[in-house]
């Protein structure tokens, strides 16, 4: 009776998190019509983001691909600004979903990259993937884990090492129009709060100047124009140019070792080549479940073997020797009836017959 509960718990956690996932590829189908694309608001792409850093690991690999999928098309689906959902995975403590993010994000650039060469200047900019950083801004300012403290603004910086790594920038004249889109972005009225997307901005500016510190540059501002996304900012107020040219980061705070996406020059990376890992043993028990298991592949056999399991144990423990009689014998007699009523029908279409 113990096990029985265990297995209903779990498997309520299953259908949860298949609903969760299902949820959210809805939504994305939606996102992939021109039509409907106008009924994704901000809300809406923050909820999608979050499936990202789901409990379940088989939700996050699976709305990976399906993100995916939307943006690496020849007929491009998403909007490129999706592929800033990726960057959430940078502190995945799962390495296949790490990895499995960090490849996608690093095609979806190249394949902006591909298509912006073939459209003129004036429309390039729904391409480039530069013009992502915004939302990645918003989605880490707007994280329910945010705050403007020492542990928070480390995890902001790991969540844009991640996204810096994989959009290469190139050149002094790159990182001048990352620095400029930062500033406008520090300035101008968001949808976020002020202080932690000025926090983040601030992040975001130490690491382009310590990645820009070579010998003779010196990051002027863009002389082109750089725009930001009306849905997220909105035109500079009195207040929040005030904001803006406050100083937010601690005074003890300071950028750690990037290890995770990129090995530091002169060291080794700090992530080693996994064993190959041992065929486990067959268990009779059922094993207690967790929030953070795996909910499709492996644990949902081993929630059909252990509940088949359960369920005949006690089918047989279930009834006693009398009540086992007493069904044998209604058995026979339903037999018995239906023998009977078989004869009945068979004269009936003789009789009928002549």
């Amino acid at each position: 009776m113990f096990c029985f509960f265990y297995v209903v718990a779990y498997h309520r956690l299953v259908l949860l998190s298949r609903q969760r996932l299902a949820a959210a590829s809805a939504l994305l189908k939606i996102a992939e019509s021109v039509l409907l694309q106008h009924t994704i608001d901000i809300y809406k792409f923050e909820m999608m983001s979050r499936i990202m850093q789901d409990s379940c690991v088989e939700v996050r690999t699976q709305f990976g691909k399906k993100l995916f999928k939307g943006l690496k098309t020849t007929v491009r689906k998403l909007p490129a600004h999706y592929m800033s959902m990726f960057v959430l995975s940078a502190i995945d403590p799962e390495e296949a979903c790490f990895d499995q993010s960090k490849q996608f994000l690093g095609a979806t650039v190249k394949h902006c990259r591909a298509m912006a060469a073939k459209l003129p200047n004036g429309t390039k900019k729904l391409y480039l993937p530069e013009y992502v950083l915004p939302y990645v801004v918003h989605l880490i300012a707007e994280h329910v884990d945010f705050h403007v403290d020492l542990p928070s603004l480390h995890r902001a910086q790991e969540y844009l090492d991640f996204f810096f790594d994989q959009i290469y920038i190139k050149g002094q004249e790159g990182y001048a129009f990352i620095s400029t889109m930062l500033d406008y972005m520090k300035l101008a009225e968001s949808q976020a709060d002020a202080v932690k997307k000025n926090a983040v901005c601030d992040v975001a500016l130490r690491i382009i100047h310590k990645k820009a510190s070579n010998p003779g540059w010196v990051l002027n501002p863009y002389p082109g124009d750089v725009a930001l996304p009306t849905e997220l900012f909105a035109k500079p107020t009195a207040q929040s140019r005030q904001q803006g040219t406050a100083v937010i980061l601690p005074d003890d705070f300071d950028l750690h070792a990037h290890t995770r996406g990129r090995a530091i020059k002169g060291t080794t990376s700090s992530r080693r080549t996994p064993k190959k890992a041992k065929t486990p043993k067959k268990r009779k028990t059922v094993r207690k479940p967790s929030q953070t298991d795996d909910c499709f592949n492996t644990h949902t056999l081993t929630l059909s073997h252990s509940h088949t399991h359960i369920h005949t144990n006690m089918h047989t423990n279930m009834f006693s020797p009398r009540q086992q009689h007493e069904e044998e014998e209604e058995h026979r007699r339903f037999q018995r009836k239906s023998q009977h009523e078989g004869m009945r029908a068979e004269q009936q279409s003789r009789a009928f017959g002549r």
